[in-house]
């Protein structure tokens, strides 16, 4: 029921929540949607390199999305 551009990002090494979940959400998010799926990530994406690859996605869609209009 949420009505909103989604972008879900989440690791392939995540055991605390797993991939599948972020797939069930995505399935059912409504358009524009995204996911992002970042290998060798856990839960923490505390690797700085991990943590580059996360903010890069993530303002990409802000800029794509989220931009105010002039």
């Amino acid at each position: 029921s949420v009505k909103c551009h989604v972008m879900i990002i989440h690791g392939d090494s995540d055991r605390t929540v797993t991939l599948s979940n972020a797939e069930r959400l995505y399935k059912n998010a409504n358009k524009p949607k995204k996911l992002v799926i970042i290998k060798g990530v856990d839960h923490s994406f505390d690797n700085p390199e991990h943590e580059k690859l996360l903010v890069y996605n993530i303002l990409y869609w802000f800029n794509k999305y989220l931009k105010a209009k002039k």
